[in-house]
């Protein structure tokens, strides 16, 4: 089995404090996208750390650096012809909707990822955060 057998979600399976449940499943339907968004009881720049070196792990490789903007990590990833884009933002007591009852649940992070397919690998950095 090679890494591109390996769907992302299998990656993400080795996060210590990551919740395994799709929390966003019906709005990327919707928006007709791939992927999802799975709240973490890990700090922002813990579940961006650990998320981002599971991912790693399972082959993909950074194409730009990790960066933190605003409070909220961002990174694509490529793999093959596919690629992915990753955000990790801060819950908080001040966040709203659904991020908001998460955070009343006990998470601090909530990890967003949209799979793209068919891209063509431009050059990737490797660069550690």
């Amino acid at each position: 089995m090679s890494y591109e057998d390996v769907p992302f979600e299998s990656s993400l399976s080795t996060v210590r404090q990551l919740s395994s449940e799709n929390r966003c499943i019906a709005a990327y339907d919707q928006l007709g996208l791939e992927g999802g968004c799975y709240p973490s009881r890990e700090t922002v720049d813990e579940a961006a750390r650990q998320v981002v070196a599971a991912l790693e792990e399972s082959g993909w490789v950074r194409r730009n650096l990790l960066r933190k903007d605003f409070g909220t990590w961002t990174v694509v990833m490529i793999r093959g012809n596919e690629s992915l884009a990753c955000a990790v933002e801060e819950l908080s007591s001040s966040s709203e909707g659904q991020d908001q009852q998460l955070f009343r649940e006990g998470y601090r992070s909530l990890v967003n990822l949209t799979l793209n397919r068919d891209v063509t690998q431009t050059g990737a950095d490797t660069a550690s955060p």
